[in-house]
């Protein structure tokens, strides 16, 4: 286990090998509380202290509002966190509720996020994930269903649109595991808040890393690490496949980011596994949000596009359908679909 100057020294040379941050960059740092986001924060400030980086950071804490006096409590710990190391710092207090899902919460505070970047002229967020993280999101992946998309889970850099706004997530630690960085934080004799929803058997998430991968571990010692090798082997076949089909054009450009038309004889010629990409980026090349098309549609559409002998009609779900002729691949998205 590596000292805490070692962490500071390791997480460093990382970074420097990276370009995940640049020098002189303004960054806001996610911190809930907890043991993962204060050791970014605490492993982010010691670096800062070099002759090299010279950032700007800023500390954000999104308190949903969800836990009553703890997620109070973990809001003042923050800012209490913050003030010690001379960092700016915003508590942001959300109003969801307790029946508030898990995906809305996320939802709710990356756009909360990504206003504050944008407020604070931030090039990116950064957030506290980790090796184990990443291990236990790729099971997640896996059971709900996925394909290569989801077998590479979290990526080291990642920009998505959260209600039309565009935020950069830079997650520093995937390299580190979740003991290392406890470690570090008892050398410095530095506490954390502990979220006792972490522990609830209702989400799945905690089923698997307080239950799956611990009997996977037993079974197979070095799990966790395998299923982060898994994330990075998905990531590069799905990045060479979608840049593939992003090489695949409209026979004219999209029409009122509602339209995309293709020669179907160019359709008819290429792999399954690009045509389902190039159906599933399809929202993209409008300009839209992407939804989750499933694998099923996906598959119909394709075949279809290569195999139908007479016009037909594809439902993608979302809005989306296609339309098949002798000559011409149509993609159409309804913006307000009759429900």
């Amino acid at each position: 286990m590596a000292t805490p100057r070692g962490l500071v020294q390791y997480l460093d040379q990382q970074l420097h090998r990276s370009s995940l941050l640049v020098p002189r960059g303004r960054y806001l740092v996610a911190v809930s509380g907890g043991a993962d986001s204060v050791a970014l924060l605490r492993l982010l400030h010691a670096i800062n202290g070099s002759d090299h980086w010279h950032w700007t950071l800023r500390v954000a804490h999104i308190d949903h509002g969800i836990r009553g006096r703890a997620s109070a409590a973990d809001a003042r710990f923050v800012a209490r966190l913050a003030k010690q190391l001379s960092l700016p710092c915003d508590v942001i207090t959300l109003r969801l509720g307790t029946t508030a899902s898990e995906d809305a919460a996320r939802r709710a505070r990356l756009d909360t996020l990504a206003q504050l970047a944008r407020k604070h002229r931030c090039h990116a967020v950064l957030l506290a994930h980790h090796a184990d993280d990443q291990a236990e999101t790729v099971l997640l992946h896996m059971i709900r269903g996925c394909g290569l998309d989801g077998l590479a889970a979290m990526q080291d850099r990642q920009t998505l649109t959260i209600n039309r706004r565009k935020i950069t997530l830079v997650r520093p630690l995937l390299s580190l595991t979740r003991a290392e960085l406890h470690a570090y934080l008892h050398d410095l004799h530095q506490p954390w808040r502990e979220d006792q929803t972490n522990t609830s058997p209702r989400f799945a998430r905690n089923r698997i890393r307080h239950e799956v991968l611990p009997l996977l571990e037993s079974i197979r010692p070095g799990v966790a690490n395998r299923l982060n090798q898994l994330a990075a082997i998905a990531a590069d076949a799905q990045s060479l496949i979608e840049t593939a089909a992003a090489t695949i054009r409209p026979a004219r450009p999209p029409r009122r980011r509602s339209t995309l038309v293709f020669a179907r004889k160019a359709l008819r010629e290429i792999h399954p596994l690009l045509l389902r990409e190039l159906l599933r980026q399809a929202p993209a090349s409008l300009r839209q949000p992407m939804p989750a098309f499933t694998f099923e549609r996906l598959r119909e559409a394709a075949h279809a596009i290569a195999h139908a002998r007479q016009p037909a009609h594809i439902e993608l779900g979302h809005g989306y359908a296609v339309h098949i002729t002798g000559t011409q691949i149509v993609i159409k998205h309804n913006a307000h679909p009759p429900r």
